[in-house]
C-alpha cells in the first residue's frame, strides 16, 4: 500500500472566520482505475492567527494644545455621521492628531509608508479646514520605551492589537461647515500581508460656532 498526498489551492481568496465546505467525490480514481468508496466532505474553517484581516474599530480626533480630545470620530457602535465642533483649530494652521485604533493579527503590526501612502482625510467643500498629514506613529510599537511626538498614550491601548497617532496640520482660517472624509484605502497592507478589505471610510461633519 503507498499513500498518496494531494495539495489543494483556492482559486478564490476566501473570507477570515468564514465556513467553507471541501467535498472529494468517489469519482476520484488512483493510477491503477479505483475509486473511494464514498463520497467525503470536510468543513474548513478560515481562522489563521496570522491572516485575520486589519479592520478599524475607532477613531478619535485631538488638538496638541493640552491634548484634548475634540471628538470621536468613528466607532462601531455609533451612528455615521458625527458632528465635531473645529473651534479648536480656528486661526491655523494649528496641529492636531488622530488615533486609530485597530482589530488585527496580533502577529502583524501596522507600518509606516503602508498606512499613510494609503490614508486620507479631505473636506468635501470648499470652506471647510484643510486637513494636511505629515507624520504617523505606531503607539502600540513605542508603549513602554518612549514617549510620542504629541500627547501620551491611550490608557485603552491594551484592549487593541494596534493604536497608531495620525499628525494632521489643520487650517481653520474661514471657518465653514461640512463634511470631512476619512479613508484608509484596500490597498493598505499589514506588515503580513493581509490587506483591509473594503476600502475603509468614514465622515464626519465639521461645525465652528
Amino acid at each position: 500500500i503507498h499513500e498518496s498526498h494531494i495539495r489543494l489551492y483556492s482559486q478564490e481568496e476566501k473570507l477570515w472566520d468564514s465556513i467553507y465546505l471541501l467535498t472529494i467525490n468517489d469519482r476520484i480514481t488512483d493510477l491503477q482505475d479505483n475509486s473511494l468508496l464514498e463520497n467525503y466532505h470536510f468543513y474548513l474553517l478560515v481562522d489563521g492567527e496570522g491572516s485575520k484581516p486589519p479592520k478599524v474599530v475607532k477613531a478619535d480626533l485631538y488638538e496638541s494644545i493640552g491634548n484634548t480630545l475634540v471628538g470621536s470620530i468613528y466607532s462601531e457602535e455609533q451612528s455615521r455621521f458625527k458632528s465635531i465642533n473645529l473651534d479648536a483649530f480656528t486661526g491655523g494652521p494649528l496641529e492636531g492628531y488622530i488615533d486609530v485604533y485597530f482589530d488585527m493579527s496580533a502577529l502583524g503590526e501596522v507600518e509606516y509608508l503602508p498606512f499613510l501612502e494609503n490614508f486620507s482625510i479631505n473636506a468635501n467643500e470648499s470652506n471647510v479646514a484643510d486637513f494636511n498629514v505629515y507624520h504617523m506613529e505606531n503607539l502600540t510599537q513605542i508603549n513602554g520605551t518612549s514617549a510620542p511626538y504629541r500627547g501620551s498614550i491611550p490608557a485603552e491601548i491594551d484592549s487593541f492589537e494596534q493604536v497608531v497617532r495620525v499628525y494632521l496640520e489643520i487650517n481653520n482660517i474661514d471657518p465653514g461647515t461640512g463634511y470631512i472624509t476619512i479613508k484608509l484605502r484596500s490597498n493598505f497592507k499589514d506588515s503580513l500581508g493581509n490587506e483591509i478589505s473594503p476600502t475603509w471610510e468614514t465622515q464626519f461633519f465639521g461645525a465652528n460656532s
